[in-house]
């Protein structure tokens, strides 16, 4: 009932105009700034990370039951662990992300969903065992910090680059796709989760996440390959220089010498 709610307000909030353009100034509707590509292609990134993150809910403990026998009450505990994985490592992701930078972190999502998904049902390509579930269900708490905290940034910088705000204005537009992108994953995941399952089985469902999160990956690596590239152009010229320096400073240190040598 809640998620009914939910959706109903984020259908709303869709026809609603987002902005007022200083230049033209034309309303900008919500819907039209969602609908530019690469806003888009975030949006895809952040709804889909949050639906892989919770498309096993309604079907994990009638799995474990069925496959490994385990009493009802035990298997409810299991949907536990992503959540206490992704607050034991969330602090991570900003010291991930200062390292390789907004895009590449957030690469690195669907890229663990990817590989981990195939951990929660994995009788075609891995060993079926409860610490293999276990281990996935893991690193699937890791990859939600990744969409979770820094799909708002990634939002937040989309908006500014299109529209070019500097007034602080992009935090709402952002926010308000970030959050769409968010409850309607949260909303979309265990309904597509539980589809999939009835109509297939859980490996098969498994696997149609982890295609779709592959595929995101290569789109959204390719097309942000020049910023990922730009984030690291700083680094290596920094690197080019210090060795320059070192160069420059054994240089001098042989000039003294030899200016010593005549000396002596």
């Amino acid at each position: 009932f809640i998620g009914l709610i939910k959706l109903t307000l984020l259908i709303l909030a869709c026809f609603l105009d987002i902005q007022k353009n200083e230049k033209r100034e034309k309303s900008v509707s919500f819907i039209r700034t969602l609908f530019k590509p690469k806003i888009f292609l975030s949006f895809l990134l952040i709804m889909f990370g949050s639906s892989t993150a919770g498309y096993y809910f309604p079907v994990l403990a009638v799995h474990l039951i069925k496959k490994f026998n385990i009493p009802e009450e035990r298997a409810s505990y299991f949907l536990s662990i992503q959540g206490t994985s992704y607050i034991l490592f969330s602090n991570i992701v900003p010291k991930v992300c200062s390292l390789l930078g907004l895009k590449l972190s957030i690469c690195l999502n669907p890229f663990i969903s990817t590989v981990f998904t195939l951990f929660l049902s994995p009788s075609a390509i891995f060993t079926q065992s409860v610490k293999t579930i276990i281990t996935g269900l893991i690193f699937f708490g890791v990859a939600e910090g990744f969409v979770a905290i820094l799909g708002l940034d990634e939002m937040i910088e989309q908006v500014e680059i299109l529209f070019n705000l500097k007034n602080g204005s992009q935090n709402d537009y952002g926010s308000a796709i970030y959050n769409l992108g968010i409850n309607l994953g949260d909303s979309i995941g265990p309904i597509l989760g539980g589809y999939f399952t009835d109509k297939l089985n859980f490996d098969n469902c498994s696997y149609i996440f982890s295609g779709i999160n592959f595929l995101l990956l290569v789109i959204y690596f390719i097309v942000s390959f020049s910023d990922i590239k730009a984030h690291f152009s700083p680094i290596k010229d920094g690197i080019k220089e210090g060795n320059k320096d070192n160069e420059k400073g054994e240089e001098l240190n042989f000039i003294d010498k030899e200016e010593e040598e005549e000396k002596v």
